[in-house]
């Protein structure tokens, strides 16, 4: 990321992110389990890797909650 970040400096370019949230996901994972909920994840990623053209990144970000 932050060599992209300094390409997009150098070039003075711009950048866009999008973040997704699975509406009802804790429903999924409540109702059907993590091993579904698992699923619903992957074949979210899938949709979205298809659908990124050739130079752009799909990454997944989790957010941890510590102690």
């Amino acid at each position: 990321m932050l060599r992209e970040l300094n390409y997009l400096r150098r070039n003075e370019s711009s950048l866009s992110v999008l973040t997704i949230d699975i509406d009802s996901f804790k429903f999924i994972n409540d109702s059907y389990g993590h091993a579904v909920g698992d699923e619903v994840i992957k074949r979210v990623a899938t949709l979205v890797s298809e659908s990124v053209r050739g130079g752009d990144y799909a990454v997944s970000y989790t957010h941890l909650t510590l102690p």
